[in-house]
């Protein structure tokens, strides 16, 4: 699968298996971990399949509140 595959399927649905063939929802993440300094990432792994995938998060967007 290429990334912007992987990532099309992940906005469609974070909660299912990307894998065109799976569609599980049977997936766990792991704890969020600091790749580098600035990039926040999780690995991901589908119980079904046996898919895996790093999710990697960008801030985008914040709001003061007080």
């Amino acid at each position: 699968m290429k990334p912007h595959q992987l990532r099309r399927a992940l906005k469609r649905n974070p909660n299912q298996c990307p894998f065109p063939l799976c569609k599980s929802e049977a997936i766990e993440a792991g704890p969020i971990i600091e790749e580098d300094a600035v990039t926040p990432a999780r690995h991901v792994e589908c119980n079904k399949c046996g898919g895996t995938w790093y999710e990697r998060y960008a801030l985008a967007d914040a709001e003061v509140t007080s």
